[in-house]
Formats: C-alpha cells, structure tokens, sequence
C-alpha cells in the first residue's frame, strides 16, 4: 500500500475544521503513517479527528475517523 518513495499528503480535521496539513515521504505502511501522526498530534488525545490521506504517486486517496487514546 506505502512505499518509501511516494509522496504522501495528509489532512487533519476536527470536527470538520481543517486542523493541519503536511506531506510526508519514507515510510513503508500504514502503521509507520500513524506513528507519526500520533506524535504529531499528541495534543489532541481523546478527540476524534478525521484523516484523510492522499498518495500522490500511486493515485489514491482514503478518509478515516481516528481516535488516539492519551
């Protein structure tokens, strides 16, 4: 699904407010993605916040509900 060379595009929201945005390149799956995103958003433990992530060199793109516990 990931490989290290795709350019990765992520957007974060909180109850539909866009919170942040970022791309991201180097990582290999899909638990390396939420590894970053968890220490990226360690702020917002608790809350639920929608990921929508976009690879820009295989052509897909995916939104999820996410909860990260504290």
């Amino acid at each position: 699904m990931y490989s290290s060379t795709d350019s990765i595009f992520v957007t974060v929201y909180h109850m539909g407010l866009r919170l942040f945005q970022f791309r991201i390149s180097g990582i290999n799956s899909q638990a390396d993605l939420m590894a970053d995103l968890k220490n990226k958003l360690a702020g917002y433990a608790g809350k639920l916040l929608t990921i929508e992530t976009r690879n820009a060199t295989q052509g897909w793109s995916r939104k999820a509900p996410v909860l990260f516990a504290a």
